[in-house]
C-alpha cells in the first residue's frame, strides 16, 4: 500500500480508538501513527519489537505529553507483556494496550526477570579464559570471554557437554568451529584473540572490531575502576533485551553500590533511542535500586530529551561523562559529571 495512504488509515483507526478527540493532533511514527490531545499522547504501533518503548517515550516527552498510551496491533503476546512490564517502571505515565476486535484492552505485564548465575561445570573453561587474558562476563547465565568488551568466546552446551566456542559474534563462532575443527580450545582462543587484539586497543586506527560494542568497552573499563563515577563493587548484568547485532547501540549494564545503596550503571555511546526503555525493565524488576548512573564518553553527551525522559522512571539519575577508553591516555579528556540528579 502507498505509505501516505497507509498512514492516513492508521491515523483514522487511532482517532477512533481514542474516542475522536476534538483537539487531537495527528502525526506519523515509524510503523505507526500518533495522536496528541492536550497533554495526553496515543501511539499506534504495528509489529512492535522489544525495543519499541524507548522511542515512544522520547516522542511523547518531546511533544510535552505527560501520559502515553501505546497501542499494539497486530501484537506478539510475549513482546507486548514485556513492554507492559517495562512501562510499569513509569508508575502509570506509560501504559500498553492491545485490541480485542474494536475494543482496547490493557496488556498484562509478564513476571519479573531474574538474572541467572553461571551454570555448574564450566569452571575449567572459565579458568582457560582467565589464563588467556580474557575478561569473563556472566550475563543471565551466559558465560562470555571478552577482550575490551568485545566477545571473543562463549561457553556453550552443544549436546555433548560444555565447550568453548571462539569467534566474534554467532556467525564467526559457527564458521570458526568448522574452520578450526580438530584444534583444541586454547589454540582456537589464541587465534581469535591475536586478531582482535591487533585491531582493538586504545589509539587503534578505524576498524570494525575497534568500533563494535563500544558500550561494553566502556563498561569493561568501569568494571576495572569505577572510582570516576563514585560507585563500587560493580558487577556486569544482562539488559533483558536481546541485542540485534554487534553494530547497533545497546546499553551495557552493571550493578554496584554507593553511599545511598544499590546503583544501576548504564554505559552508552552514541544515540540509542531505547536507552530509557531498556533501563526501565531493570527498574521495574528491582525496587531496591536507589539511583541510576548513565555513563557516556565525555565528548558524546546525551541529548537533552534523552536525559529528561528519565524523570518518568522515578529514580534519581546522574549522567556522567568519562574519558573514552579507546582513546590514548594523552588525548583523553578529563571526566565530568554532566548533570546532577534528575527525579
Amino acid at each position: 500500500m502507498d505509505p501516505t495512504r497507509r498512514l492516513r488509515l492508521l491515523q483514522s483507526k487511532l482517532t477512533a480508538l481514542a474516542g475522536h478527540p476534538q483537539d487531537g493532533l495527528l502525526g506519523p511514527f515509524p510503523s505507526g501513527a500518533t495522536l496528541t490531545d492536550r497533554s495526553s499522547a496515543w501511539l499506534l504501533v504495528e509489529d512492535a519489537g522489544p525495543r519499541a518503548l524507548g522511542g515512544a517515550m522520547l516522542w511523547a516527552h518531546r511533544h510535552g505529553c505527560s501520559s502515553l498510551r501505546v497501542v499494539l496491533d497486530p501484537v506478539d503476546s510475549l513482546v507486548a507483556s514485556d513492554l507492559s512490564r517495562r512501562a510499569g517502571a513509569t508508575r502509570g505515565v506509560v501504559s500498553v494496550w492491545t485490541l480485542d476486535g474494536d475494543q482496547l484492552c490493557p496488556v498484562e505485564p509478564d513476571g519479573a526477570h531474574h538474572e541467572q548465575p553461571a551454570p555448574p561445570g564450566v569452571d575449567p573453561l572459565v579458568e582457560l579464559l582467565v589464563a588467556e587474558g580474557c575478561e569473563v562476563v556472566i550475563e543471565d547465565g551466559v558465560v562470555r570471554g571478552e577482550w575490551l568488551g568485545l566477545e571473543v568466546a562463549r561457553i556453550e552446551d552443544l549436546g555433548d557437554g560444555w565447550t568453548l566456542q571462539c569467534g566474534v559474534g554467532r556467525f564467526d563462532r559457527e564458521a570458526g568451529a568448522m574452520m578450526r575443527a580438530g584444534t583444541d580450545a586454547p589454540q582456537s582462543l589464541r587465534s581469535v584473540l591475536s586478531v582482535v587484539r591487533a585491531a582493538r586497543h586504545p589509539g587503534a586506527p578505524p576498524h570494525p572490531m575497534r568500533d563494535m560494542c563500544r558500550e561494553r568497552w566502556l563498561r569493561a573499563a568501569l568494571l576495572v575502576d569505577s572510582s570516576a563515577i563514585g560507585v563500587s563493587a560493580l558487577v556486569a548484568m544482562a539488559s533483558g533485551v536481546p541485542r540485534v547485532n554487534l553494530r547497533d547501540p545497546h546499553p551495557a549494564l552493571a550493578l554496584g553500590r554507593d553511599s545511598g545503596g544499590r546503583v544501576l550503571v548504564a554505559a552508552t555511546v552514541g544515540v540509542d533511542v531505547d536507552l530509557v526503555g531498556v533501563i526501565a525493565g531493570v527498574v521495574a524488576d528491582d525496587s531496591t535500586i536507589a539511583e541510576i548512573v548513565v555513563v557516556h564518553p565525555v565528548d558524546r553527551p546525551l541529548l537533552d530529551a534523552a536525559r529528561e525522559v528519565f524523570a518518568w522512571l522515578g529514580r534519581p539519575t546522574r549522567f556522567v561523562g568519562v574519558p573514552a577508553p579507546w582513546e590514548l591516555a594523552s588525548t583523553a579528556v578529563a571526566g565530568t559529571e554532566s548533570d546532577g540528579a534528575t527525579t
